[in-house]
């Protein structure tokens, strides 16, 4: 691959778009028995560091040798779900490729997918975005392990630049098991948007999150860029402060529209289902791929595949949460913001009161006795 970048050295995760519970148990699980274990370390300092800029700062840049020793992790610390890969990785990959061909105008760059605008677009920036660009991405911003969680068709591009990667296949569930569980996540995963969308939605009413995010990212010593720089904490395991408001504000962008925009693993029948697994079974080597299965294995098992000894913990994995993650898993995050977005939906309707007062024929007519 590219000299000078180390590519992915982790493990990768083959999931279907609904088994988020699964994939959050086992990335729990690599963070607590990896810190320290399966480190990337840092490249040679005598290759030249590549910059990109990006409209908010330079994400995931690569820095001087002594700045690289401080911030590469020394554990799976940065495991991603397709949330972080989108708003650490691909997001960047997605802009430098519009902006190529659009002139560079961030005003002409897509529309996010959604579900009212399923599209190919990311599609469009995997089949322009080089072997090189993705190895390079994933090395600046230091991804340990990755789940492929609605995102299904960019595991063969990105095990193809990360050599010697551990694989957890969850292909335990049969297809129809797969298609029943799909059809009762999907309807509580869009309704989670509706109502988080109706509960955060004032704040994208006007341009706050540009007049807060400086204050607030000042106020945390620059957490913001130190994350955008550096590729993590993943979002899933620290959600706090400037990174949360930050999410809030670009999570269309850099991460729902990746779930609409055709790089998905959708099967209609069992036959289509069985070719995916299959395909990656045929592609990795059978040291370094491991069917996991929910109902038996263990963390014992994870740790043997893994070659950890000691293992630090014994038995099945919990039942992870499925919907509603950050405001369950970061209770108090949550609590501190819904003060901040109700007074701005009261402010909100002050404002468009006061607009509508303006204009004379919007004004209530006094009732006549």
């Amino acid at each position: 691959v590219l000299p000078g970048y180390l590519p992915m050295r982790g493990v990768l995760q083959v999931v279907a778009v609904h088994q988020l519970d699964d994939v959050l148990r086992v990335h729990r699980t690599l963070e607590q028995i990896h810190r320290g274990r399966l480190g990337v370390r840092a490249p040679s300092a005598r290759r030249q560091p590549v910059r990109h800029q990006s409209a908010r700062g330079r994400l995931c840049e690569d820095r001087d040798e002594d700045d690289v020793e401080e911030l590469v992790p020394v554990g799976l610390d940065h495991s991603y779900h397709s949330e972080e890969l989108g708003f650490y990785v691909w997001a960047r990959l997605a802009d430098k490729f519009w902006l190529s061909r659009n002139g560079g105008s961030w005003s002409k760059l897509p529309i996010p997918g959604s579900i009212y605008n399923i599209q190919d677009q990311d599609k469009q920036v995997l089949r322009g975005t080089s072997s090189e660009d993705l190895a390079a991405a994933l090395s600046r911003c230091r991804v340990d392990a990755l789940a492929f969680d609605g995102i299904e068709q960019l595991f063969f591009p990105v095990y193809d630049v990360s050599p010697d990667a551990k694989v957890l296949l969850m292909n335990w569930r049969t297809y129809e098991q797969w298609s029943k569980s799909l059809l009762t996540f999907a309807p509580e995963l869009l309704f989670e948007i509706w109502i988080m969308g109706l509960f955060g939605g004032g704040m994208q009413a006007l341009p706050y999150h540009a007049v807060s995010l400086p204050v607030v990212n000042w106020f945390q010593g620059g957490a913001l860029k130190k994350a955008l720089t550096t590729g993590g904490p993943p979002i899933c395991q620290v959600y706090h402060g400037v990174i949360a408001q930050f999410h809030a504000a670009t999570n269309t962008r850099r991460i729902a529209t990746r779930w609409f925009s055709d790089i998905g693993h959708f099967p209609l029948n069992q036959k289509e289902y069985d070719s995916f697994h299959q395909q990656v079974k045929d592609r990795v080597p059978k040291q370094n791929l491991f069917e996991w299965d929910m109902r038996k294995h263990t963390f014992e098992d994870l740790c043997a595949f893994l070659e950890i000894d000691p293992c630090p913990r014994s038995g099945k994995m919990h039942r992870a949460r499925n919907n509603f993650i950050f405001q369950r898993d970061f209770p108090y995050t949550f609590a501190a913001s819904v003060p901040v977005m109700l007074a701005v939906h009261w402010l909100n309707w002050k404002l468009l009161g006061a607009l509508l007062s303006i204009c004379p024929r919007c004004r209530r007519k006094p009732r006549e006795k």
